[in-house]
C-alpha cells in the first residue's frame, strides 16, 4: 500500500477554519460534490466527513455525514468517504466507515 492522501470536506457553513476572518469555502451539497469530483480527479483516495450533532464554533448550519457521504458516493467512482462522531460528553467514541464504492 502506497501514500493515500485524503482531505476533510466542508460540510459545515463558516468553513474548517476557525477564524474572525469571512471564509469564502462553500459548504453545500453542489459544492462539496464539486470538491469530492476533483480531488478523485486528481488522486485522492479520501474525503473526510465530521460528524456534529449540533453545530458549532460558528457553523451555524451543517449537512449530515452520512447523507452527505452517500450523495457523494452516487457522484464519484472510486474516492472512499469515511465519516466519524467523537460526544465529549460521553467516555467512548465511535467511529463509521462508508464503503458505498466498494
Amino acid at each position: 500500500m502506497g501514500l493515500q492522501f485524503a482531505y476533510w470536506a466542508p460540510n459545515v457553513s463558516g468553513g474548517l477554519v476557525i477564524s474572525n476572518l469571512p471564509q469564502k469555502t462553500g459548504w453545500s451539497f453542489e459544492d462539496n460534490k464539486r470538491y469530492a469530483q476533483i480531488a478523485e480527479e486528481n488522486g485522492f483516495d479520501y474525503v473526510l466527513l465530521q460528524t456534529r450533532f449540533f453545530a458549532s464554533y460558528g457553523a451555524e448550519k451543517q449537512l449530515e455525514a452520512a447523507a452527505l457521504a452517500s450523495a457523494l458516493a452516487a457522484s464519484t467512482q472510486k474516492i472512499k468517504h469515511y465519516y466519524s462522531c467523537a460526544a465529549r460528553s460521553l467516555a467512548s467514541r465511535c467511529h463509521s466507515k462508508n464503503y458505498f464504492n466498494d
